[in-house]
């Protein structure tokens, strides 16, 4: 159904007026934090308020990052509004829409592969095809002639894309990319603008992954599939699809949260709950039963660990009633959220002007920096080959620069490297003497890198934030 743009603001309350203790979300926030878990977001909703909301500096609620396979819940649920509106259905053959892509021979499992099968992870590939997709140019191509070895339908294997050929699926059928297709129909009536989503060579979106959301546009999609399909008052999907997206479909095996099998495009997890989730900790978390959403951004891979911390606190604190107010624990808990920082801020050290250019030995990501500084605002150049990017980063304040074009694979991963998209760097610096230390955060990602170029040791030292034990030291020249 075409909707028109709706603006929407959430509504906010104290935790103890939604049935949750704020000291329950307080020990939550405080064991992400001690743990040095890399959480840079959450945001906790329930009965149709949000009650905790944290951001980590530099990020804002409305940066929109690459979410990783979270991207596969939007996916999905496009396919949803399609079979809704009749242009798809579960059962479809994936071959009957590629018929100019088809390898010489197709096998009986190739053949029998359906929509269904793609959406629950049971294409009958093992291992996942992804690797051998992307280095290619033309990846529906690529997929098809890859071994289906299963019969599809009775072997689990999470392959990311399983959910590009969705996006390509939703490509032939409507004559539109899949975020195209999307926007009158689920992201102008969520009142979400500015979302990207990444694409192939051949400019199909990458649908397993590629899409940037930001920790709202999570939770407005956790609150359709929570309200069975609809969202501030409109049906946007069926309440049939709502059930089947977020329902057992498929087995699969691993720590508590992945064992519970596999539905459309959406994990079951502990507690009659549902979520997608993505690489580096990106949770949206549906819990039907206690009428609640709960988000979480991240840049950390340690998945149960944090999921258990949540299910250890604020689970357990949700009561069907209000719970008398606790004026302490909630000034705590706001004061836990306005703590964290996704990178640390750099400050003080040098203030006089001060210059370096060097080529770079050794980086397939940049060939060649250039760096001035004074005062608190330093501008640094990246080259690679005929192409730059220049930045700028601060002392003691994070400063944003819009990045055209740049290398995104230096931090990113599943990207193609031949593909320069849009990056948006949020830094800082330090300099003292011939050592200038900067941190960089790539606000439309989870990720950030640390760098100390030392002018008079020719060195620059890049490492990302999370492995930072693990270095790469680059000769300067």
């Amino acid at each position: 159904m075409i909707h028109g743009f709706r603006e929407f603001e959430f509504s906010y309350d104290t935790p103890e007026n939604a049935g949750i203790s704020s000291a329950a979300v307080e020990e939550y926030a405080r064991r992400l934090k001690n743990g040095g878990y890399g959480v840079q977001g959450f945001a906790i909703y329930r009965h149709g308020r949000i009650v905790s909301e944290m951001i980590a500096s530099p990020y804002r609620t409305d940066d929109q990052r690459h979410v990783y396979s979270i991207s596969k819940s939007w996916t999905g649920t496009a396919v949803g509004i399609a079979i809704d509106e009749g242009l798809i259905s579960l059962d479809d053959k994936v071959i009957s829409f590629f018929p100019d892509k088809l390898p010489e021979k197709v096998s009986d499992n190739l053949a029998a592969m359906t929509v269904a099968d793609l959406l629950s992870m049971s294409s009958g590939h093992d291992p996942d095809s992804s690797g051998t997709c992307i280095p290619t140019e033309d990846w529906v191509k690529t997929y098809l002639a890859y071994e289906v070895k299963y019969k599809p339908g009775t072997h689990w294997c999470y392959d990311s894309c399983n959910q590009y050929m969705l996006c390509a699926i939703i490509e032939r059928v409507t004559g539109m990319s899949c975020l195209d297709y999307l926007r009158p129909r689920l992201l102008d009536p969520l009142g979400i603008r500015g979302v990207e989503w990444d694409c192939c060579p051949n400019g199909i979106n990458e649908g397993g992954w590629g899409i940037h959301v930001s920790m709202e546009d999570m939770l407005k999609l956790g609150i359709t599939y929570l309200n069975l399909g609809e969202f501030g008052g409109e049906r946007i999907f069926s309440v049939d699809w709502a059930r089947r997206a977020s329902s057992y479909k498929t087995a699969n095996a691993g720590t508590a949260d992945w064992s519970q099998g596999y539905g459309y495009t959406l994990w079951r997890c502990q507690h009659q709950c549902f979520r997608g989730d993505g690489a580096y900790g990106q949770l949206m978390v549906v819990l039907p039963e206690q009428d609640a959403v709960w988000i979480q951004i991240s840049e950390d891979n340690r998945f149960q660990e944090m999921m258990d911390i949540f299910w250890e606190t604020v689970y357990p604190s949700m009561s069907r009633d209000p719970l008398p107010e606790n004026t302490e624990a909630l000034e705590e808990l706001r004061r836990t959220e306005k703590s964290f920082e996704a990178s640390p801020l750099l400050s003080g050290g040098d203030t006089g002007s001060w210059e370096a250019d060097f080529k770079v030995e050794g980086s397939n990501a940049f060939d060649a920096i250039r760096i001035s500084s004074s005062g608190d605002t330093a501008k640094i150049t990246l080259g690679l080959g005929e192409k730059s990017w220049s930045f700028e980063a601060g002392r003691g304040v994070w400063l944003r620069t819009r990045l055209e074009g740049f290398p995104s694979y230096m931090y990113e991963m599943m990207q193609h490297p031949h593909i320069f998209l849009p990056s948006h760097a949020a830094a800082c610096f330090r300099r003292d003497g011939d050592v200038l230390a900067m941190n960089v955060q790539f606000v439309d990602s989870p990720h950030g890198m640390s760098f100390v170029i030392d002018k008079g040791g020719r060195t620059i030292k890049a490492a990302r934030n999370i492995d930072p034990a693990h270095p790469q030291i680059y000769a300067l020249k």
